[in-house]
């Protein structure tokens, strides 16, 4: 019989990702909800959707992740990366479902000289970073069953993401500067599908509850990605760069402050899951091979 799954946040980048995957809707019986179908800070509706479908697993892909905008709408980030988290951590207990949560490599700003591990002392330096961490807090809090993913610099082929910018940039501006100094991990969103699949498949979940950096192996910054893209690119009709420029974090000016360096270490899900995982560049190249019909021609 197929494992019952409910994913949340249906419409972001994330859960359309889950909503659009073959393998994943083939394996388990999915229901998919969005912001429009249900207030994830209401614990009454999502209470009658766990009272009648009794889910094994519930996947919260909802979240405020507009970095910018949290500073001014704090209540609102919190509302949705906090206090409904709470709502969902307690109410997996009542039901007795497994939640799976993402976080963020932003929960970190603390230099250790090393990417970060689980265990790390947490140290947000902005509002979205903040909720999040205390997002991660309540489920370590109040849910007994749970998994808690920080992923990092998320793209895929649904909403807006750095990549998708890049490769719009690229057929209307001869030259751009990119930022230079702050290294991270950029994490594909079907990497992300194809890990939970195998990890809720895993014969010994029950045994690895807890907190895991899911992110690609690799580092690299903000410039890096976007020169492997313009090599990808350069050569089409269609491409109009000519120049990418790295340059400081300081050259654009941003409300939120962001970390210089949040790599996540992902040796623990590596080993936990016995996982194969790849180069941030492998993931990089195959999604371009997949929009690139749809952004370039040939």
């Amino acid at each position: 019989m197929k494992k019952k799954i409910i994913i949340l946040g249906a419409s972001g980048q994330l859960g359309k990702e889950f909503k659009y995957n073959k393998e994943f809707i083939k394996s388990f019986s999915c229901s998919f909800y969005d912001r429009n179908e249900i207030d994830i800070s209401k614990i009454s509706e999502l209470e009658n959707i766990f009272k009648n479908e009794c889910p094994q697993f519930v996947i919260n892909c909802a979240a405020y992740t507009d970095v910018e905008k949290a500073e001014s709408e704090k209540d609102k980030a919190n509302s949705v990366n906090n206090l409904s988290v709470k709502n969902l951590a307690m109410l997996s207990k009542k039901y007795n479902f497994t939640i799976i949560h993402f976080s963020t490599d932003y929960v970190f700003s603390k230099l250790y000289g090393r990417p970060f591990t689980e265990t790390d002392k947490k140290s947000p330096i902005n509002i979205y970073g903040e909720t999040k961490h205390l997002g991660e807090e309540q489920i370590v809090k109040f849910a007994e069953k749970f998994l808690i993913f920080r992923i990092s610099w998320v793209y895929g082929e649904w909403g807006k993401n750095f990549p998708k910018t890049i490769i719009s940039l690229s057929r209307s501006k001869k030259k751009i500067d990119v930022v230079s100094d702050q290294i991270g991990s950029p994490t594909s969103t079907l990497m992300i599908v194809c890990l939970i699949h195998r990890i809720i498949s895993s014969p010994n979940l029950d045994k690895n509850y807890g907190i895991y950096n899911l992110t690609p192996s690799g580092q690299c910054s903000w410039f890096d990605i976007s020169e492997l893209i313009h090599k990808r690119l350069r050569s089409k009709k269609s491409c109009k760069l000519e120049t990418i420029s790295p340059v400081n974090s300081d050259a654009f000016e941003t409300i939120a402050k962001r970390p210089s360096y949040s790599v996540l270490d992902n040796s623990l899900i590596k080993k936990t899951f016995n996982l194969d995982i790849k180069d941030w560049s492998f993931y990089l190249n195959h999604f371009l091979d997949k929009v690139d019909e749809q952004y370039h021609d040939k």
